[in-house]
């Protein structure tokens, strides 16, 4: 079995996914249980098509990592402000 690390990311009103080892594979949810589910599906068929066209089937590069950065912005700033009155 192969496994694709894959990034997802909250927007307003649903999430969004990709595989970076795979350009182009990409799907969106509007929960993050559906958007996983839809990424598993997005993925078949990715490799389904790469395969349908005799492409080569690309091996995972991208190691599961995360880092959090602190950063501070200046008083003013859009950035600022959203973080003060509790959206991120």
């Amino acid at each position: 079995m192969i496994q694709y690390p894959a990034i997802v990311e909250r927007a307003k009103h649903n999430d969004s996914a990709y595989v970076s080892d795979l350009p182009g594979c990409v799907t969106i949810g509007t929960a993050r249980e559906e958007t996983l589910q839809n990424m598993r599906e997005a993925i078949a068929m990715h490799l389904a098509g790469l395969r349908e066209d005799s492409e080569p089937v690309p091996r995972p590069r991208a190691l599961p990592s995360m880092s959090l950065f602190d950063v501070r912005t200046p008083a003013g700033s859009p950035g600022s402000r959203r973080m003060s009155d509790g959206q991120q």
